[in-house]
């Protein structure tokens, strides 16, 4: 008897081990609603015209609804829109979808559309996109069809309210509690809702079960927007399993990740240009051209890119990404050591002081700060000068860049024109809140491209505009990064965006 009684135990027991191994499994699946995603860097907020970070930008697409859909093409779909025309060379007239809520339940309307487009053309971040737009010319005309104005003919017009700038925000909600408070804890329309925001660690967001759009399938409750900003780090947190997908993966990671079971990589080409840039509006300190033309010469950029980016990146031959319309090659000739001496002297003999040693400011980013230091060599042994690199977060680096003090005067910076049209790769020069050099004839001719929309002129206007910035050396242009996506193999149906802006909410596990 005791025996059988043994025996019954054994078979209870293995039974319920099974049980438990299969309880096990259910939880893992079960945990398969929650989407795992690491970037390089915390965004400063999430307002999505008070923001400069891809990080934001990419965010914003799980909390916030646009207009319109850019589908890459040169097409547009419906979105907070579900029709538009132009009324007349300035004027475009949007139909809204109706019934359409906000994640604190009140309607959005055209009044918030209005809000939403003056609001960000008076934005230090967002003038550089919504500079040519006309905020006092837009109307409701009524609850829901509003008028959207430029002040001139603008080219990109419906590419910029595509982009996550373009996201549509709460009027009432931001006058109720402020500009800071909204970034903080924003409010959309979009697919997931905002829940919670741990500093230095993720911003994570839950699904919107009212969301407005119900042919768009949701498949996770859940999406973890993480910051980790070693490059290593991010490749080593999907070979664990931690993270579900990770993006801005160097191109050494990839080769590694390409053969780890359990991951897969997604690759393309980007809109970013990342580049050295000097303050010459709030500092003297690079004024004098032949000292910022000395350090651009000295600098073998096609080795430093090839050591530090390996396949994850180009050198950048020019001043925005040649995946977009009319780039030029004005850059290969840079490199020349005897040349950069002769700058040198020139800087010199105009008050440049060799004995101090200089400055250079970055965010953090591993493959930058690798880069960074091999330029600091070759500035001491080409032209004797001495640099530091001064590290800190990217909230503050920026913060500290478009504040006007001059207090950062020379920094490396990346321009991502994730809305793919050129005159968002020249953001930074066009003589808005964010440029840091003065050149009226380059401002107007950046303008005068944006206004063209014939092609071939359009073309043509670019490449001038390429030859001016080269000639002014307002910038040290680096490398052209590869959009490289880490992901766990049973992720599907994220998309590879040359802007380094995917949109995750469509995200699934198979």
């Amino acid at each position: 008897m005791k025996k059988h009684f043994r025996k019954l135990a054994i078979i209870l027991s293995l039974a319920l081990s099974v049980c438990s191994l299969a309880g096990c499994g259910k939880k893992e699946d079960a945990q398969k609603d929650t989407l795992t995603v690491a970037f390089r860097n915390e965004p400063a907020n999430m307002d999505p015209t008070g923001s400069s970070s891809l990080t934001a930008f990419c965010i914003q697409f799980q909390n916030f609804d646009r207009l319109i859909i850019n589908n890459g093409d040169g097409t547009y779909s419906p979105s907070l829109a579900k029709e538009w025309e132009q009324i007349d060379p300035l004027t475009y007239r949007f139909h809204l979808q109706e019934g359409v809520k906000f994640h604190d339940g009140s309607e959005m309307t055209a009044d918030d559309v209005v809000y939403t487009i003056a609001r960000a053309e008076k934005s230090t971040f967002s003038s550089s996109f919504f500079g040519y737009f006309n905020g006092e010319a837009c109307k409701a005309v009524d609850k829901y069809t509003v008028d959207i104005s430029t002040y001139e003919p603008f080219a990109p017009f419906l590419t910029y309210l595509a982009s996550s700038r373009g996201s549509i925000v709460p009027k009432a909600y931001i006058e109720k509690v402020g500009d800071d408070e909204f970034g903080r804890n924003p409010i959309g329309t979009g697919a997931f809702k905002f829940d919670s925001w741990t500093s230095g660690d993720n911003i994570t967001m839950v699904k919107n079960d009212d969301y407005w759009n119900k042919d768009k399938k949701i498949a996770v409750n859940k999406i973890v927007n993480r910051f980790i900003t070693d490059t290593s780090a991010r490749a080593i947190e999907i070979e664990s399993g931690a993270v579900d997908i990770s993006l801005h993966v160097a191109g050494n990671d990839a080769a590694r990740l390409e053969t780890t079971k359990g991951v897969k990589t997604q690759i393309g080409p980007s809109y970013s240009t990342t580049y050295l840039r000097f303050d010459t509006v709030n500092n003297d300190t690079y004024a004098d051209i032949n000292i910022r033309k000395a350090l651009r010469a000295a600098i073998d950029m096609d080795s430093v890119v090839k050591t530090v980016w390996g396949n994850g990146g180009e050198t950048a031959k020019s001043y925005y990404s040649p995946v977009l319309l009319g780039w030029k090659d004005v850059c290969s000739n840079d490199y020349d050591e005897e040349a950069a001496k002769k700058y040198l002297e020139e800087a010199v003999a105009n008050g440049f002081d060799t004995s101090k040693t200089y400055t250079i400011y970055c965010a953090g980013d591993s493959l930058e700060t690798n880069a960074l230091q091999a330029f600091m060599n070759q500035w001491k042994n080409v032209l004797g000068l001495n640099f530091e690199m001064n590290i800190m977060d990217n909230a503050t680096l920026t913060s500290k860049i478009n504040s006007g003090t001059g207090e950062i005067p020379f920094f490396i910076s990346t321009t991502n024109a994730a809305a793919g049209d050129p005159d968002h790769g020249l953001f930074v020069y066009k003589g808005t809140a964010c440029t840091t050099h003065k050149d009226p004839a380059l401002f107007d001719l950046i303008s005068k491209a944006a206004a063209e929309f014939d092609t071939e002129k359009r073309v043509e206007l670019y490449g001038e505009i390429q030859d001016m910035l080269h000639e002014g050396c307002y910038t040290i242009p680096m490398v052209n990064t590869n959009a490289i996506y880490g992901l766990n193999e049973s992720v599907q149906g994220l998309e590879t965006h040359p802007g380094y802006v995917p949109d995750v909410t469509g995200v699934y596990f198979e």
